[in-house]
């Protein structure tokens, strides 16, 4: 592959240095992929599956066929030299009759599969003609009838995944870009040391164990080619294509949409890119300490351990000065794959940090693609929000908007955390009365943020718990809907109940052991 690959070495080096737009340097990419792909598949074998169709065809009759053969075989080991001679006739006996029945049964089963389909070019001729895994059943399990377009179904998932966004294009910067450490061949090699082996590929199927090998032997490849993105402020487009992997959520009806979620597969070059850009506005969000000490998820060194220790903490802080204390716990609806990206930017530029780095990142929220492959051919869309599940970026992109209602001014007894989407409120107060004005005045604040991001809170998953001897406690609201209130709330898998005292957690992890 390396052998293949080295002729074009220096071809493709000249072709990055000379690049001058992100055009050129996006039919560049294409060739630079096309290039690695052409070398994979003239040093390496293709490797074929052999389609296996589950057919029914085992029946009781086998069944039963198949004990006595086992009880006959564990006979003949153990009969005496006199006996043994007949009793291996009648073995070689049943096993030919169990084989012809076997036999008798499957083209019985194939027979019938064959003459009940209603799709002539469906799994039995793919049987046949083509060696190669059956179409995935999803689309069915989703509604789509089977003589139905299926291209024109698989649009509409991804329509309702990622629906059209309108927001405005934010101006370029125009401030002083500040100088930033280069990108290093030695930078790239840790990147990649670290990289997992087992991870899918995007649509290029280039994996990381052919990308180490290429760093490995052409070092100057990858790195000029990172040097001309970052230069240019671009993150080239056919490193913005992701394909879609739909994974059904645990307990979610197999027919609604909404109950998979997209993870996406995306080029593994632009992976690396990602994590060498992350690496800057990182290293300056720890420096500069902008991230709030609340917001948890994504952040080395705050786990969900220590989310849960500090609410449990500020709940028994509550009850210890004899508070009337609300905990309340809210589920934004799709937080991540409706993130707005004129959110990002403006999250972006709030760091106050102009840098070659961040107008790259900026570049990553323009023109992206998402594809469902099926069984007539892909189907794109264009993706104007929401993050890849499997980006890199992602998770810091969510954090820095999340930053900004966690680190607003709350009252002195009001307290916001969060760990990735999950919000949770604990607010105390002397009175009930004062309790649930300064509630409703925290969820009102809430509000606006989830409005301005374009962001909706599902009364339906959002618990409230109230820790006090009130009779009847006050309730409050979300968008003119009460949200109900529950003896216990489930944060990050641990149960909390209004007494502190974990009995219905070690029932529920009883009953998951």
């Amino acid at each position: 592959m390396l052998q293949h690959l080295g002729q074009k070495t220096k071809q493709l080096v000249q072709q990055i240095e000379e690049s001058n737009t992100k055009d050129h340097l996006a039919k560049v990419t294409e060739e630079l992929q096309k290039a690695i792909f052409a070398a994979c598949r003239k040093a390496y074998k293709i490797k074929k599956f052999k389609l296996k169709i589950n057919n029914n065809w085992w029946n009781q009759n086998l069944q039963i066929k198949k004990k006595e053969l086992q009880a006959l075989k564990r006979r003949t080991n153990k009969s005496e030299d006199n006996n043994k001679l007949k009793d291996q006739l009648k073995l070689s006996k049943k096993q030919a009759e169990l084989k012809r029945e076997a036999k008798k049964a499957k083209r019985y089963s194939f027979r019938n599969t064959c003459t009940k389909t209603t799709d002539p070019y469906g799994r039995p001729y793919k049987a046949v003609v083509k060696n190669k895994h059956p179409p995935a059943e999803l689309l069915k399990r989703l509604g789509n009838p089977s003589s139905g377009d299926t291209k024109s179904f698989a649009l509409k998932i991804i329509q309702e995944l990622y629906p059209p966004s309108h927001s405005p294009v934010t101006p370029p910067n125009c401030f002083p870009l500040i100088q930033e450490p280069q990108i290093t061949k030695i930078e790239i090699r840790r990147i990649l040391k670290k990289a997992p082996t087992k991870k899918a590929p995007g649509f290029d199927a280039i994996d990381y164990i052919v990308l180490k090998e290429v760093n490995n032997s052409f070092p100057e490849i990858l790195h000029t080619f990172y040097i001309k993105c970052y230069q240019l402020h671009c993150f080239p487009e056919p490193l913005k294509k992701g394909i879609i992997v739909l994974f059904q959520k645990d307990g979610k009806e197999a027919y609604k949409i909404k109950s998979y979620r997209p993870v996406t597969l995306l080029p593994t070059i632009g992976k690396v890119l990602e994590q060498i850009l992350l690496r800057r506005p990182n290293h300056t969000l720890k420096k500069k300490n902008i991230l709030h000490h609340n917001l948890f998820g994504f952040r080395e060194g705050r786990s969900t351990d220590d989310a849960n220790h500090q609410l449990v903490e500020k709940i028994q802080d509550a009850k210890n000065k004899k508070l009337h204390t609300m905990v309340i716990s809210l589920d934004i609806q799709g937080a991540f794959d409706h993130l707005q990206y004129n959110s990002i930017r403006n999250s972006l530029d709030e760091i106050n940090f102009p840098s070659h780095t961040i107008e790259t990142l900026k570049d990553i929220l323009t023109d992206r693609k998402v594809t469902i492959q099926t069984a007539q051919g892909p189907v794109s869309w264009s993706q104007q929000q929401g993050w890849a599940q499997g980006s890199c970026t992602g998770p810091m992109f969510w954090n820095l908007v999340a930053n900004e209602i966690i680190s607003e001014e709350w009252q002195p007894n009001v307290h916001l955390q969060a760990l990735a989407d999950d919000f949770i409120f604990v607010i105390s107060e002397p009175t009930g009365a004062k309790l649930k004005a300064t509630a409703q005045a925290a969820l009102t604040k809430f509000q606006h943020w989830t409005d301005k991001h374009k962001l909706k809170v599902s009364t339906e998953k959002s618990t409230t718990i109230l820790i006090s001897r009130l009779v009847s406690g006050p309730r409050v609201k979300w968008d003119n809907q009460i949200i109900k209130r529950s003896t216990f709330l489930k944060y990050l898998g641990v149960i909390i109940n209004k007494k502190l005292n974990w009995a219905d957690h070690l029932i529920y992890t009883r009953k998951l052991n």
